[in-house]
C-alpha cells in the first residue's frame, strides 16, 4: 500500500474514566452473535474459558478513539484495517513503556492469518504474543462508550458508502498513577 492510501487521523478524542464507570455499558446477550468473526477469530468470542474480569474496582480506563479518514481506493474494511496496522503499534508500545497495564484493540484481530485464523481448524493462534480482545469482544457497547465519554457518535458503512470518518476505539486498562502519563502518550503518538 502506498503512501496515498494510508488512513490519516482526522480526530483524536481521548477520556481517563474509572472502571466501575463501564458497568453500565455491558451488552447481553454479547452483539458478536450476528459478526461474520464470531468464533473464527482468537480474539473473538465464544471464549473457550471466559476472560477473566479485565478491570478491578480501583482501575483506570484511558479511552482512545482515532477518526480516521475514508481512503477512495480502499474499501472499507480495507481502510479500518490499514488504520489498524498503523495505530495498534502505537498501543503496543504503551503496553512496553507502562509494564503492568493492559491494552484492548479496536475490533477483531487483523494478523497476518486473520482470514484463515487457525481457530478454525482448532489450532492455536500463531501470534499468541500479539493477541488482545477488545471492548466489543467483551460485549461493551462501544458507540454509546464514544458517545457519553468521548462526545462524538460513531458511523457506519452504508451500501458500499464510506462514511465520512470511521472510528477505532481503544482502551488502556492501568492504575491511577500512569492513567495521565498513557493519556499524555497517546496524545503525543497520535496527531490529527
Amino acid at each position: 500500500m502506498d503512501i496515498t492510501q494510508t488512513p490519516k487521523p482526522m480526530r483524536l478524542e481521548t477520556a481517563v474514566i474509572d472502571s466501575s464507570a463501564l458497568s453500565g455499558y455491558k451488552i447481553s446477550p454479547s452483539p458478536c452473535r450476528g459478526c461474520p468473526n464470531f468464533g473464527r477469530r482468537w480474539a473473538c468470542p465464544p471464549f473457550d474459558t471466559p476472560p477473566a474480569e479485565l478491570f478491578s474496582l480501583d482501575a483506570k480506563i484511558v479511552l482512545a478513539a482515532v477518526l480516521v479518514e475514508p481512503q477512495k481506493n480502499l474499501s472499507p474494511l480495507q481502510c479500518v484495517e490499514a488504520a489498524r496496522r498503523i495505530y495498534d503499534e502505537i498501543f503496543y508500545e504503551v503496553e512496553r513503556l507502562f509494564p503492568g497495564c493492559r491494552i484492548l484493540l479496536a475490533g477483531s484481530c487483523v494478523c497476518p492469518l486473520s482470514q484463515n485464523c487457525p481457530r478454525i481448524s482448532g489450532k492455536k493462534c500463531a501470534f499468541e504474543d500479539r493477541r488482545r480482545m477488545s471492548l466489543e469482544s467483551l460485549s461493551y457497547n462501544v458507540v454509546k462508550i464514544c458517545r457519553d465519554f468521548l462526545g462524538f457518535e460513531v458511523l457506519w458503512a452504508k451500501g458500499g458508502n464510506q462514511p465520512s470518518y470511521y472510528t477505532l476505539e481503544y482502551a488502556v486498562v492501568t492504575d491511577n498513577m500512569s492513567a495521565q502519563n498513557i493519556q499524555n502518550f497517546i496524545k503525543d503518538s497520535i496527531r490529527p
